[in-house]
């Protein structure tokens, strides 16, 4: 009972993060896949078969969570607390990700003592979050791009030489008047 009296509070907050939209519609698709070519899918990042657990995984990576967590240190010592003793691994056990049942939803809660730290370190895991995602979409796009351009100067290469066949062979038929 004493213990419960001088204890300091826990403050939370959380949110959700969608992680996939099953929708087929046009307005969520890649605008790569409109394109009907095996070769040009493989760059499309995001796969049919979707992992829940990757991406928690992925979210509670220190790539991910890494300027997170250097920001809640940085946010403590500037309040003049000692952070010598904070590690990533001990940080990280204020944050619970949990996925909503039979769904690609994330629900994540983050725990601190400092309750003005709370809301701001939600703002930088979603926005973490979205960096990532985002950068995942857009070397995907990248790719197709440059296979896109590829196929273009081989199929101009192709067209070129078709042509030249062409009139070779009309001339050589008398089959048009070519200067």
């Amino acid at each position: 009972y004493f213990t419960y009296l001088f204890r300091k509070p826990i403050w939370q907050g959380q949110f959700d993060i969608v992680l996939r939209n099953n929708s087929n519609s046009l307005v969520n698709q890649n605008p790569l896949q409109a394109i009907n070519s095996g070769t040009l899918s493989q760059f499309i990042q995001k796969s049919s078969v979707f992992d829940i657990k990757t991406e928690v995984q992925i979210l509670k990576s220190q790539s991910t969570l890494r300027p997170v967590f250097n920001f809640v240190k940085e946010e403590y010592k500037r309040k003049g607390t000692d952070v010598s003793a904070f590690t990533f691994n001990s940080w990280l056990n204020n944050l619970d990700i949990e996925t909503k049942r039979d769904t690609s939803v994330l629900n994540i809660k983050y725990n601190d003592a400092d309750k003005d730290i709370v809301i701001p370190v939600l703002r930088k895991i979603s926005t973490e979050y979205q960096k990532y995602s985002g950068r995942d979409r857009d070397r995907g796009l990248l790719k197709g791009i440059d296979y896109l351009e590829n196929q273009k100067a081989k199929l101009t290469i192709e067209s070129r030489k078709s042509i030249a066949e062409l009139q070779t062979f009309a001339l050589e038929n008398n089959l048009a008047d070519f200067d």
